[in-house]
């Protein structure tokens, strides 16, 4: 539970919006108390429709207006399917300052996926002209982690899956497992681990073949023991994969020198999320 209590003070009337930018939280009970008697509430949340949010936004955000000298008690439940609750940021800004945020935020991901897309659309190119294998498992990996993404921002569930609400919950930890099998499948044929790390090669095919139990965990709906299972799996793919890469950096091979440079932030970003 969330209680704010908020007093208008200006001598014009105020519209704050309180943002709760977390796309993946599931349930929002929220009612809003004015002193003079007016009470407005909302229900929403990730496993609720689209319709239900105040704002088409990926996210979810409460429209709070006083008057001047106006008082006003917000009081909010959030709820979870099965238990997992992510972080949870909350910002109090007025009407103006959140839409310039807004704006901003969605000129940053249209950037930002817009690149993730180019250099998938290159890749899968290259290697269908080439027929060399690593540029289309890199381009794999880089549709599970653009739709991954999109999922885990809260764009799905404004768009392709706007609609089907535990789809989109499903489509998080289900594309979370593609993601690292993927990157396993990518790992495998860069570094040509059957050739220079066979046992190594051996122990990542055989944590991808574990990602099938948290896989099917997500298609049942079971959220929070999906991850609960797919974290630590996924934990050990990246040392290993880490590992793979700095033993074959060691060796004196260039490309494998660059692979550990290229992956050791996003690795390391990681496993500080987890």
């Amino acid at each position: 539970w969330l209680r704010l209590d908020i007093t208008n003070t200006d001598t014009r009337p105020r519209r704050l919006i309180l943002d709760i930018a977390q796309p993946l939280q599931d349930y929002i009970d929220a009612w809003w108390m004015i002193d003079d008697g007016t009470v407005r509430e909302w229900h929403t949340g990730d496993r609720r429709p689209l319709s239900d949010r105040p704002f088409r936004y990926r996210a979810f955000a409460l429209s709070l207006p006083l008057t001047p000298d106006q008082s006003g008690t917000l009081l909010i439940r959030f709820s979870s399917h099965d238990g997992l609750y992510d972080a949870l940021p909350l910002t109090l800004s007025s009407d103006a300052a959140f839409f310039k945020r807004n704006d901003a935020e969605s000129l940053g991901f249209g950037f930002y996926y817009g690149a993730i897309t180019i250099l998938l659309l290159y890749n899968l190119i290259v290697g269908l002209v080439t027929r060399e294998r690593n540029f289309v498992l890199y381009s794999v990996y880089l549709f599970f982690f653009l739709s991954w993404n999109l999922a885990f921002r809260g764009y799905l569930g404004i768009s392709l899956l706007a609609d089907y609400p535990t789809l989109n919950n499903m489509a998080v930890a289900v594309l979370s497992c593609g993601l690292f099998f993927s990157l396993v499948a990518f790992t495998q044929g860069f570094l040509n681990l059957r050739q220079t790390l066979p046992l190594t090669g051996r122990l990542l095919w055989g944590l991808s073949a574990l990602l099938l139990i948290p896989t099917g965990l997500a298609v049942m709906d079971v959220y929070a023991t999906t991850f609960a299972v797919l974290i630590p799996i996924a934990v050990v793919i990246l040392l290993v994969v880490l590992y793979a890469g700095a033993r074959a950096s060691l060796r004196g091979s260039v490309s494998a020198r660059i692979f550990l440079l290229a992956w050791t932030l996003l690795i390391g970003a990681v496993f500080a999320y987890y």
